[in-house]
């Protein structure tokens, strides 16, 4: 009986293993822009904004993905893993902008990441169905705006190579 649980319980982890995304630091690139990155401009502090910026390798640029149960993730900066994106104050409009915060148990700071056809993941909070992670107008300068905004399929600013 133990045997035969202990064997179950290896090929239920070996399954979920197999299925799951290999997680961990990694840039999210812009689609509109690939030469940027998103970054928590500063990195180290609760409120910190979140835009895009050319890569210099730096630990502000850098996202550990952590799953958080049920296809939802939080995304946290390498350079202060204790806070995590969030879509401030929980709002959901078009526009709301987005900082990195500690955990406050918000749905604003859970995210999904859908694969899309080009290899792009679109990422949308999960306090705002239907809107997403924008590079606003895909502007192809350091410090463009990283916003919320209404998921258009095939949006480019709306989608994001995680590398």
């Amino acid at each position: 009986m133990i045997r035969s649980f202990c064997l179950a319980f290896a090929l239920a982890l070996f399954v979920t293993r197999s299925d799951a995304e290999d997680w961990g630091a990694y840039q999210i690139v812009s689609v509109s822009a690939p030469e940027f990155v998103l970054e928590a401009v500063g990195g180290t502090n609760e409120g910190d904004v979140v835009s895009v910026n050319q890569p210099n390798n730096a630990a502000n640029q850098k996202w550990i993905i952590q799953p958080k149960g049920e296809g939802w993730f939080w995304l946290m900066p390498s350079s202060q893993p204790t806070l995590t994106l969030t879509v401030t104050n929980g709002e959901t409009k078009t526009g709301a902008k987005i900082t990195i915060e500690k955990d406050n148990k918000s749905d604003a700071q859970r995210w999904s990441l859908t694969k899309q056809d080009n290899g792009s993941y679109a990422i949308e909070p999960k306090h705002a169905p239907g809107m997403g992670l924008d590079h606003f107008g895909g502007k192809k300068e350091p410090g463009a705006k990283v916003d919320l905004w209404q998921q258009k399929p095939g949006d480019g600013h709306l989608q994001w190579f995680i590398r």
